[in-house]
């Protein structure tokens, strides 16, 4: 259910599928991260009647246009149009997919340990009142592992529950320094995937709900004011780590032969966070979405093993 935008092209092509795929929105609790909602429809309407099974990969090209608040908090937004690259692989143990980027570690049983990441946009600190003066957040790469819980799926696997407990690392990104460490961030999360709905074919849609946690150098990039940048309206302030608030994804994808479609929408809190009474944070709910479309023009003739 994070990020997409700078971070579709800055940081890589997982902008969208691991960020704008939006069904885990992979975020960092301060960032306006691409949400990881929109996510791409895997199936293959072509895949082989005889095999059963699906092309290793496929290539695409196309837009997006995402809507989301400056950072989490904020009460400033924007809108923005993106490419889109479109990418999936069917490798055995690595995948690129509605999930994201991610290599499995493992998968005994119910219990999956993969490794993935995700990313958030860059905010410069002169288009938003309540940082003005500050210094510019710079856009986010995050990675780590996630232990995955299969707690349900149904006999044709059209229902799917998962648990998933993420850990990332994150590091900001700007043209102006080097890329720095920035602390980590845990976000579990009840996940939820359907397929094949009556009369929808091969919609998918997903949805996930789940607290964020930070430790104190990451909820402090985004929420700490720094003596020298201290103001009337905006006093000195130290955020600590910890509970970082709640999100709320739920995205919906369909693919039309060579064509993919997706959209989400977000819904996130920092209400009770330990760094809401920070000077930074305008606005206790915010909202995020947006809607996107793909080419997908190229598909391998070998089969992915299933």
């Amino acid at each position: 259910m994070m990020a997409f935008h700078k971070t579709f092209i800055r940081f890589g092509t997982f902008a969208f599928l691991t960020s704008a795929a939006a069904l885990h929105a992979q975020v960092t609790p301060g960032a306006g991260a691409v949400p990881d909602a929109v996510k791409q429809n895997t199936t293959e309407p072509a895949a082989s009647a005889t095999t059963g099974t699906l092309p290793l990969w496929e290539l695409g090209v196309g837009a997006a246009v995402l809507y989301s608040p400056h950072y989490r908090g904020s009460d400033q937004s924007r809108a923005q149009a993106v490419p889109l690259p479109y990418l999936i692989y069917r490798g055995e143990k690595v995948k690129v997919d509605r999930d994201g980027i991610r290599a499995s570690l493992f998968d005994l049983n119910r219990f999956e340990l993969d490794f993935n990441g995700g990313g958030a946009f860059p905010v410069k600190s002169d288009d938003n009142r309540a940082r003005k003066g500050m210094p510019d957040l710079g856009g986010f790469l995050e990675f780590g592992p996630s232990l995955n819980y299969r707690a349900f799926q149904s006999l044709n696997k059209d229902v799917t529950v998962d648990i998933r407990v993420p850990l990332r690392l994150a590091v900001s990104v700007s043209t102006s320094q080097s890329p720095r460490f920035s602390g980590f961030v845990l976000t579990p999360r009840l996940n939820v995937d359907l397929k094949n709905l009556p009369g929808l074919g091969d919609t998918e849609v997903g949805s996930y709900v789940g607290p964020l946690f930070a430790d104190k150098k990451n909820s402090g990039y985004f929420y700490s004011v720094a003596p020298q940048y201290a103001r009337a309206d905006r006093p000195a302030y130290e955020s600590p780590g910890g509970f970082g608030g709640w999100q709320w994804v739920t995205g919906a994808s369909k693919r039309f032969d060579n064509w993919w479609l997706g959209a989400f929408v977000r819904v996130d809190s920092v209400k009770g966070a330990v760094f809401e009474d920070s000077p930074l944070v305008k606005k206790s709910t915010t909202l995020y979405g947006g809607v996107s479309i793909a080419w997908i023009f190229k598909t391998s003739s070998e089969r992915a093993k299933q």
